[in-house]
């Protein structure tokens, strides 16, 4: 235990003593991780508020032809679960194709970059970043539900009764 005190005051060498480099390492990288969770909280916002206007301004699109579906016999309940599922569609598609850009963008990075090459980086898939998928998939379905519920109170009559 002393032995790397006496090192560093009598000779002309430094030791260093790992457990104190890693836990000294580890206070110095925990401020970018918070920043990174930030911003990935930031992302997702942005996304959700994506999807909803995405699917807020496709309603507004599809008015007429909802109240087609109204009228042929579709009730209020399915056209609720139709934008549903087409929001659940929508962020479904996102991740998997998220997952698989970002998988195979760290893969051709860490073949690429030398020191990644070198120092075998990997990915783990530990449970934030399920909690982060769940997350988004989350956000992505409370995104649609005010859609969907607009188009259930589509007045039939008012929407087929306008001209183009």
């Amino acid at each position: 235990i002393n032995l790397p005190r006496q090192i560093n005051r009598e000779g002309s060498f430094q030791a260093a003593n790992p457990a104190m480099e890693m836990t000294r390492l580890t206070s110095m990288l925990g401020i970018g991780s918070n920043a990174f969770g930030i911003l990935s909280l930031i992302l997702i916002s942005i996304a959700a508020l994506s999807i909803f206007s995405g699917l807020t301004g496709n309603f507004e699109n599809r008015m007429r032809d909802l109240a087609i579906l109204r009228a042929i016999g579709y009730v209020k309940s399915r056209i609720f679960k139709v934008i549903i599922m087409e929001g659940i569609i929508i962020v479904s598609s996102g991740i998997i194709f998220g997952i698989i850009f970002g998988l195979g963008g760290f893969k051709i990075l860490t073949q690429l970059v030398t020191p990644l090459n070198v120092s075998h980086a990997s990915i783990s898939f530990s449970e934030n970043f399920f909690l982060i998928i769940i997350i988004v998939f989350l956000s992505g379905l409370f995104s649609a539900i005010l859609p969907a519920y607009r188009g259930c109170k589509i007045s039939v009559a008012k929407q087929l009764s306008k001209t183009i």
